[in-house]
């Protein structure tokens, strides 16, 4: 996706993404991998592989995007901590009745 004036993108911290030398234009990409096994018609087990990219640190780094209080008049200044690069696992069950 390439969204030159972020007006689909949500901005990441409370005061939106920084100004700098081509932080206005946002591109991303992603790829996905998706494994599904049924060992029965009423049980499904999904594997999911996720790796997402964008060109401005845009996703939740280790250090997430929240103030410890919460954004809720912290003293001092806080930094969210973003990142270019995120992989992501998901495994689901689904299991009918």
């Amino acid at each position: 996706m390439t969204n030159p004036g972020r007006y689909l993108a949500l901005p990441p911290t409370p005061e939106g993404f920084l100004p700098g030398p081509d932080n206005y234009s946002l591109k991303l990409w992603d790829i996905t991998s998706t494994f599904d096994v049924m060992p029965t018609d009423f049980l499904a087990f999904r594997f999911e592989f996720i790796s997402r990219h964008s060109n401005v640190p845009y996703f939740a780094g280790p250090g997430g995007t929240t103030s410890p209080d919460g954004s809720l008049g912290t003293l001092g200044p806080f930094i969210p901590d973003l990142v270019k690069h995120e992989n992501r696992v998901t495994i689901a069950i689904n299991w009918r009745m």
